[in-house]
């Protein structure tokens, strides 16, 4: 049952997704918000970090702040530029957070580190803002969608974890090409390269956060579905940008 609820919500929040890059940038930054914002409420419970507010507050303000950089940088010609600033705001704010902690400041290097890591994948998750601007265009925001959908339904299935990220891994490439299909405008060579690096990154996260998911509760759960969509984004623009010409 907990694997159905993380998996359901990642397949919800890419159906937004998808749905939203047919209106606009600020729209879809809007959409994606929601896993960010999803993500940050359940990741400290997810790897269990000393200090549960500050580290929600760091991951969901900087995934805010990278969609709020991406919607204003989408249109100029480096936009991968303006990021540099967001991970060393993020670096900062993370250090910062530990000098105010009042709690003895306990597991000081865990907090770092699990902070960090989460205030990354939230910032990957601009990546969707960006990807309509590619030559894969809005199409390819539904067809990196459809992978991670593909790729999450998997989940669900009642085998061992190491079994349906490979399993989710050919559904995700499945799905991408499914929904290239239906649309018409990808090549599928195109819907292919992302469909194999969404489905690839959201596999390896699953095995990665999927491990100990009947112990999690709500928070946790709701982490565990956020963080697949959020990586997603800037993995199949890297795709479109680096493999696609």
């Amino acid at each position: 049952m907990t694997a159905v609820i993380a998996a359901g919500i990642s397949v919800v929040a890419a159906a937004l997704i998808a749905l939203a890059a047919y209106a606009n940038g600020t729209v879809l930054a809007a959409a994606v918000a929601l896993p960010v914002i999803a993500l940050a409420m359940g990741w400290a419970q997810l790897i269990d970090l000393p200090s549960p507010r500050g580290s929600a507050l760091l991951v969901g303000g900087t995934g805010l702040a990278a969609l709020g950089t991406a919607v204003a940088v989408q249109d100029t010609v480096s936009p991968l530029a303006a990021f540099a600033g967001v991970i060393a705001g993020a670096v900062l704010a993370a250090f910062g957070h530990e000098l105010l902690r009042r709690d003895g400041r306990v597991d000081v290097v865990e907090s770092v580190t699990g902070a960090l890591s989460g205030q990354v994948i939230a910032v990957l998750g601009a990546g969707w803002v960006l990807l309509p601007t590619t030559n894969a265009g809005v199409e390819g925001v539904l067809v990196a969608a459809a992978g991670v959908a593909g790729a999450r339904i998997a989940a669900e299935l009642p085998w061992r974890v190491l079994v349906t990220a490979w399993v989710g891994f050919a559904f995700g490439v499945v799905g991408s090409t499914v929904a290239a299909l239906v649309v018409g405008e990808i090549p599928l060579g195109t819907a292919a390269t992302i469909g194999i690096t969404v489905a690839g990154a959201v596999a390896a996260l699953d095995r990665l956060l999927g491990s100990d998911l009947d112990a999690q509760r709500s928070p946790g759960l709701i982490a565990v579905g956020a963080a697949p969509v959020c990586v997603a984004g800037t993995v199949a623009y890297a795709a479109v940008r680096l493999l696609v010409q």
